[in-house]
């Protein structure tokens, strides 16, 4: 300010009606500029963060971003096929036992398909038996100048044909059974379901990336899967200690248990339990569980690990 203080007084100083009017114009923008800069610079003080960042543990460590899930991973239960749902049997948080029907598609359409179906099925039935006949009578005539070798052909391609059309039809009718059979969708183990992400009226599509119309799997006995990325891989040691802490909280820290290394590197994601949104960067997943701490975990809650390496 005492340097703006000291421009002002030099500025005085000068003989304006000296000066070229553009000039003179662009000095009086310039004055008004730094008038404004100087009037408006504020001293920022120092921003103090909501909690503290997590910590390291360990003099050497190692850190890893994990995700909790169910202890024997969660199951997507998506749909055979693409349909509209029905009803949905179960809310989040249920517990339910293998073979419980979770939720159900429309099988309207299916069934008066069907319907169709049989009734074209009989029809080619009929005709296959009438077809037959005629054959059976050409076939049996005992002098065969009686009847000409064309008609003698015809009548049998023609039972022929009408033998595969029903055998077609019926195939169909098996398959649209099968799909009825299968609009119930059942739980495929004993588990808790975790997420539903469907109403009745709403249609899902077979199709749909990233998409999870149920989420089943255990709130009971969790585990942690923690992405440790490619360029540290080499410096971690499976079965070394390890400390978690929630994200974003690091005061909520627990121990973890050294469960297994997934040999197999993968593409990293984003930590959402959902394998999408792919990066270019790979990582090496390792697997620890734990006792449940004294504070509430939930499975997709993200953590912060580190190694005692």
């Amino acid at each position: 300010m005492e340097r703006f203080k000291e421009i002002i007084e030099k500025i005085k100083n000068i003989d304006f009606k000296r000066i070229p009017k553009v000039i003179f114009v662009s000095l009086v923008g310039f004055i008004f500029a730094l008038y404004y800069v100087a009037s408006s610079a504020k001293s920022t003080s120092e921003i103090t963060p909501v909690r503290d960042p997590a910590s390291k543990p360990y003099v050497k460590t190692l850190a890893g971003l994990g995700i909790i899930e169910s202890l024997d991973q969660n199951i997507v239960v998506a749909p055979s096929y693409s349909g509209k749902i029905a009803k949905v049997f179960v809310r989040e948080g249920a517990r339910v036992k293998q073979g419980d029907p979770l939720y159900a598609l429309d099988v309207e359409d299916l069934r008066a398909s069907l319907d169709s179906l049989e009734a074209d099925a009989t029809a080619l039935q009929l005709n296959y038996e009438n077809n037959k006949l005629q054959w059976d009578r050409v076939n049996n005539v005992s002098d065969p100048r009686a009847i000409s070798r064309d008609e003698f052909s015809q009548k049998q391609y023609a039972m022929k044909q009408s033998d595969a059309n029903y055998k077609s039809l019926r195939a169909k009718i098996k398959q649209n059974k099968i799909q009825i059979n299968r609009s119930v969708i059942k739980a495929p183990r004993d588990g808790e379901v975790l997420k539903v992400n469907i109403r009745a009226g709403e249609y899902v599509a077979t199709n749909s990336t990233g998409f999870s119309p149920l989420i089943l799997g255990s709130s009971n006995k969790l585990q942690i899967r923690i992405d440790i990325d490619e360029i540290n891989a080499s410096n971690y040691h499976p079965g070394v200690k390890a400390i978690a802490s929630l994200k974003g909280d690091s005061s909520k820290k627990f121990p973890i248990k050294f469960v297994r290394v997934q040999p197999y590197m993968v593409p990293k994601t984003n930590l959402s339990g959902m394998s999408t949104e792919r990066v270019d960067v790979r990582v090496l997943q390792v697997i620890y569980d734990f006792a449940p701490p004294k504070f509430p975990v939930y499975v997709g809650q993200q953590v912060d690990v580190f190694f005692d390496n």
